[in-house]
């Protein structure tokens, strides 16, 4: 699994803004990325305004945006 590093996140910044910073990065939508992590698209959208309660979903998101 790629750092999360990779993007940027040093660990004190807002995780869920770095996941949509690097989707956005990698030209995804927040829709394709869901279909890629088997999430809905509202679900993908919550995480990146509110990451701190949604940790599990938080690594899958990172992996796929980094790879």
């Amino acid at each position: 699994m790629p750092h999360l590093y990779c993007y940027g996140y040093t660990g004190r910044m807002d995780l869920g803004q770095k996941i949509r910073e690097a989707r956005k990065a990698a030209g995804l939508s927040q829709t394709k990325l869901a279909q890629m992590a088997d999430l809905s698209q509202c679900a993908v959208s919550e995480i990146e305004t509110r990451s701190e309660e949604h940790t599990s979903e938080l690594q899958s998101l990172a992996y796929l945006v980094c790879r």
